[in-house]
């Protein structure tokens, strides 16, 4: 159970060789770009529940908090005391995690694979220097986690983190594909200026809609096809060159797997409240732009009056937002291997 290096079937000679590090990259590169087609993981943005199997679930709740005007105090004489304004909290929870793969594993299943005749590819056990096919193990340390790190990595690009996702403040992104029309979260500002001015009472909410910003969930774009070299297996008792189409479903299938039920190597993926610093601390990398959650946290007393009919007049008192907002908190969407 290491890294290994697997072997080739060099033509037309027929003789063994060992694959180089930048062969064995380019395996690693096709586990990448067949799981960006078709990912162990999926991101979606619905309001709707999970469905109740357990391979479902929605991440973290993100709030968006705006300070509002407390209600208005009426009074016959000057002036009444108001309650203090109150915070309208606004709960984003629609983005749902979907395991695709919820299969045994698949060196266990490899009766109802493409590759059930082949072994995993051979390479040299050292220090004997016999052939030797590789393990499950063999495969992932070589392999499949090299894949998993790089889907988990800061790089959003498709040769680097295709299928996987990531926050932006745009509905349109260069080699990614926007998830939903509907944001996933939303940061909104009371409109201080509103509340500043104009005769009491005020509405009680009055957000600056000029100030919202929408948060959107990306999924990164499969990079393009590519040639690399196809190792060598045992088949039937004889060492032959592995066919195309079974290899990249054995290497589908593991990083499928491995993606969901890898020990301390699955694709973890959270909402977490804090700073990018603190998600690179529990070994999490932070995709795209932090969700904001800014308000003002001030308010003042305004007072009024008015007579609405000859004989009487009445004195408002009401505590409205005041201020300039600022970032309270930050969201991020965290990627890593748990």
């Amino acid at each position: 159970m290491a890294v290994i290096r697997p072997l080739k079937i060099n033509e037309p000679g027929g003789d063994l060789q060992e694959m180089t590090s930048a062969e064995v990259q380019l395996l690693i590169n096709e586990v990448i770009r067949l799981y960006a087609n078709d990912p162990g993981i999926e991101l979606s943005v619905t309001s709707g529940s999970d469905d109740g199997t357990g391979y479902q679930y929605k991440l973290a709740t993100i709030n968006d908090n705006r300070l509002q005007a407390s209600a208005a105090e009426a009074a016959s004489f000057p002036y009444p005391t108001p309650g203090s304004a109150t915070y309208k909290t606004i709960a984003y929870s629609d983005t749902l995690l979907n395991m695709v793969w919820r299969y045994p594993f698949p060196y266990k299943d490899r009766a109802g694979s493409a590759y059930v005749n082949h072994s995993y590819p051979i390479f040299y056990n050292d220090p004997s220097g016999y052939v030797k096919a590789a393990g499950w193990q063999d495969m992932v340390d070589t392999l499949i986690k090299p894949a998993l790190q790089s889907l988990t990595s800061g790089t959003l690009t498709p040769e680097a983190a295709g299928g996987t996702y990531f926050i932006s403040t745009n509905t349109s992104e260069t080699d990614a594909t926007l998830v939903s029309g509907n944001p996933v979260a939303k940061d909104t500002i009371a409109d201080v200026t509103a509340f500043s001015s104009g005769s009491l009472p005020e509405v009680v909410d009055q957000p600056l809609n000029s100030s919202t910003v929408d948060y959107y969930l990306h999924k990164i774009n499969a990079p393009a096809e590519f040639s690399f070299p196809l190792p060598a297996v045992i088949e039937s008792n004889n060492i032959k060159t592995m066919p195309l189409s079974p290899f990249r479903e054995m290497l589908l299938h593991l990083v499928q797997y491995w993606s969901v039920w890898g020990t301390s190597q699955n694709i973890s993926l959270r909402y977490q409240y804090g700073t990018s610093t603190f998600l690179t601390g529990i070994g999490m990398i932070t995709r795209g732009t932090g969700i904001t959650d800014s308000y003002t946290a001030s308010q003042v007393i305004r007072q009024d009056q008015n007579a609405p009919n000859p004989s009487a007049t009445i004195y408002y008192a009401q505590s409205v937002p005041a201020g300039a907002a600022s970032v309270q908190t930050t969201n991020y969407l965290g990627a890593g291997l748990q």
